[in-house]
């Protein structure tokens, strides 16, 4: 992947040198030997993304601002993007009031 592999050099990653690829980036490893936590990891982080949506309300800052989405893993985003995050507010029926809800039937989540 890298020419030298075991030799410091810092400018290695600075955009436009030749070895510099998006495959470098393999946190679970690539093939058949990778990570068995791969699809656990997938699967929480939908989890947590489904969480966030049905919690929290996100609006972005500004409302016309573009979001640019990479199809590639990153440690950073490509543009800057403020959002303002509200949690959602929910209304709990009072016992023994049953509209068919999770809460009214004994569950003991709170939604």
């Amino acid at each position: 992947m890298f020419p030298e592999p075991h030799k410091f050099d810092i400018d290695r990653y600075l955009p436009g040198r030749e070895e510099h690829r998006s495959i470098g980036y393999a946190p679970f490893g690539l093939g058949t030997h990778t990570c068995l936590g791969n699809r656990w990891v997938e699967l929480q982080m939908a989890v947590d993304l489904m969480m966030i949506a049905h919690y929290f309300d996100l609006e972005v800052q500004p409302a016309n601002a573009k979001l640019r989405i990479s199809p590639f893993p990153s440690l950073s985003i490509s543009n800057k993007v403020k959002f303002h995050i509200s949690r959602k507010r929910r209304e709990i029926p009072p016992p023994g009031e049953s509209n068919g809800s999770a809460a009214a039937m004994g569950c003991p989540v709170l939604h």
